[in-house]
């Protein structure tokens, strides 16, 4: 079935999205809205994990939506056409070679149109497996497919992206040859979304940062550049709607944020823990997403274990800022935003050095968060979140680290005060 929306047409300056504005503004034909949560104020906090980010892509005076030929009743593998430079529907190509292999309306010529291509899928989440190339697109669910759990794998990263050979050219794609063939194929994990290939989610933070097993951030073996995981492929449902009543089309991309997302990953290791009764009375050692080891002492010399240490160590993560950025490309994305210029940042200009063309301005919102452990009651809770945290060796001390009471959590979440 090739479905045509009944949308009325633009005219074609309306359409350009590279025509220059003053002041050298661009305008592109996809303005990307953050529906949720609300814009924060100089008061606003959020909780570090388990709260729902809803991005709409939303496009003016669209000119129609197709889909594959052969899927009847099908909303598998469609596109949205944002212009069309002679207001006749080619589209050959658009999702295989030769399909469909003569254009839609009839048109001489070949394919003028920039379109995204998306699918409408509901359910996407870890361990929900997918049908192959019937949910999304096949090539990218591969990509997403989980590995075997590894406890020391922070956030149940696809493993294949801590190590440094996995990884070629910057164009290159991370293909399925690295996976684990016996897990759930669920399209969902960092990468390239497979239900909406062209759009980028990114973050400078935690387990987004690409780093060795040690997380120690570390370059692309080929550009030499720092790089982060695009997180786009971490959202879990994708919809859309057409012809509002202000001629407006949108694509709506909902992401339930887990723990472990967008958070730092800590790392910490007490100092001088007793080997007989595996207390610390001197204070820890810490270190956020690879950066400097701080040292951290406790307020008197009372030995701490278990729950009392680690309560240490949570008390001592102050409220944090991360900057979310968003953009959708014509085509498909990577699995990496890599700093191809050098100056520390991730931003748009990156984007574009990776040889994609903008179809949206990079959105970019501001996000405080605090770590919802460090307001426990202070009765029994259970162990720090792996996802988050790890005990490891930062100095000299070779101890064996202090265990952890596992229990029912009985926290307060309520801003800091």
């Amino acid at each position: 079935m090739i479905r045509k929306s009944i949308l009325t047409l633009m005219p074609l300056a309306m359409l350009l999205a590279t025509s220059a504005l003053a002041g050298g503004f661009v305008e592109r034909p996809i303005n990307i809205k953050v529906k949720s949560p609300d814009r924060l104020g100089t008061t606003g906090v959020l909780l570090s994990g388990d709260w729902q980010l809803v991005l709409e892509f939303e496009v003016a005076g669209a000119i129609g939506i197709v889909d594959q030929t052969f899927l009847k009743n099908s909303n598998t593998n469609m596109a949205l056409i944002l212009r069309d430079e002679d207001d006749c529907i080619h589209m050959q190509d658009w999702f295989a070679p030769g399909e469909p292999g003569s254009a839609i309306e009839g048109c001489a010529g070949t394919r003028n149109e920039t379109f995204v291509r998306f699918t409408p899928d509901m359910v996407d989440k870890n361990g929900v497996a997918e049908s192959g190339g019937l949910d999304g697109i096949e090539v990218f669910q591969l990509a997403l497919q989980d590995d075997a759990y590894d406890a020391s794998n922070l956030a149940n990263l696809n493993k294949q992206y801590f190590s440094i050979t996995s990884t070629s050219a910057p164009s290159s794609f991370v293909g399925p040859a690295t996976e684990s063939i016996t897990q759930p194929l669920d399209g969902y994990g960092y990468g390239v979304n497979d239900d909406f290939p062209g759009l980028y989610i990114w973050a400078e933070i935690g387990t987004a940062i690409v780093t060795d097993l040690d997380f120690n951030p570390i370059p692309d073996p080929i550009t030499g550049a720092n790089k982060l995981r695009n997180m786009a492929g971490l959202v879990n449902s994708i919809s859309y709607t057409q012809l509002t009543r202000n001629d407006k089309t949108s694509i709506v991309a909902v992401m339930n944020v887990e723990r472990g997302v967008l958070e730092p990953v800590v790392q910490f290791d007490f100092i001088n823990v007793d080997t007989g009764d595996g207390t610390s009375s001197t204070g820890f050692l810490k270190r956020l997403d690879g950066g400097p080891v701080e040292t951290v002492l406790f307020p008197d010399t009372t030995p701490r274990g278990q729950n009392a240490a680690y309560t240490e160590v949570l008390n001592s993560l102050e409220p944090y800022e991360v900057i979310v950025r968003v953009a959708v490309v014509e085509g498909d994305a990577l699995p990496f935003v890599q700093d191809l210029d050098g100056n520390g940042k991730f931003n748009r200009r990156d984007i574009e050095l990776a040889g994609h063309t903008l179809l949206s301005d990079v959105q970019r919102f501001r996000l405080r968060a605090i770590q919802y452990e460090a307001l426990d009651s202070g009765v029994a809770f259970d162990c720090p979140d792996t996802r988050v945290f790890k005990e490891i060796e930062l100095d000299s001390d070779p101890d064996s680290g202090i265990g952890c009471s596992t229990g029912s959590a009985r926290s307060v979440v309520r801003p800091p005060r």
